[in-house]
């Protein structure tokens, strides 16, 4: 999920933090704020798959956060995954999404493996 192409598609910055309630386990509304790039790809997702972003986001709060790391920024990287796991097995992706490189793949898990030690 990268910015190159963003622009052919979209007038605002990618950037951009957008805060949006999700519903939380108990129905309560949940603050998660993510670059703009990210909600964007979460609604093509949704789009994608006929639904689920609710259960989507529901077996989010299930996995355990680092304590050094954000609930936003354990969000962003499981959505970042979601979108290489996607690309590994040659699935659809957004029209303004380049393919993934391999240099892609060996950034993000070299910084989770970071993360948990």
């Amino acid at each position: 999920m990268q910015e190159k192409t963003w622009y052919d598609y979209f007038d605002e910055d990618p950037d951009e933090e957008i805060g949006r309630n999700i519903e939380g386990v108990f129905g309560e509304p949940s603050l998660v704020v993510l670059p703009r790039i990210y909600w964007a790809y979460v609604d093509w997702l949704n789009n994608e798959t006929g639904g689920g972003i609710r259960d989507f986001f529901l077996k989010l709060e299930s996995v355990p956060i680092p304590i050094e790391a954000c609930r936003n920024e354990a969000y962003k990287n499981t959505i970042y995954y979601n979108y290489l796991k996607r690309e590994k097995k040659n699935l659809s992706r957004p029209p303004w999404c380049p393919a993934a490189a391999p240099e892609d793949f060996d950034a993000f898990f070299e910084g989770i493996t970071k993360l948990k030690v």
